[in-house]
């Protein structure tokens, strides 16, 4: 991850960012389950960057449990 000044991220969110996808890489070489817990760090980085490329798109507000369990089912089904 280059740092780059269209993509402001602060050192120590660069710090966690990236220690998380080590993380998961490890994970992953070890055959560990591909599914854990959320990543507070990746969460926020992409939640950053959607609002960031995306600013006027509507904010939800809504219940979106079913949306969310559709997800999830759809990427086991394929992964």
């Amino acid at each position: 991850m280059q740092k780059d000044e269209r993509h402001p991220l602060s050192d120590a969110m660069r710090a966690r960012v990236l220690q998380e996808l080590d993380r998961i890489e490890r994970e992953r070489n070890a055959g560990e389950a591909a599914y854990g817990p959320r990543r507070p760090a990746l969460h926020a980085y992409i939640q950053a960057e959607l609002e960031r490329s995306v600013p006027g798109l509507p904010r939800t507000h809504g219940d979106s449990q079913q949306l969310d369990q559709y997800l999830r089912d759809t990427v086991k089904r394929f992964a």
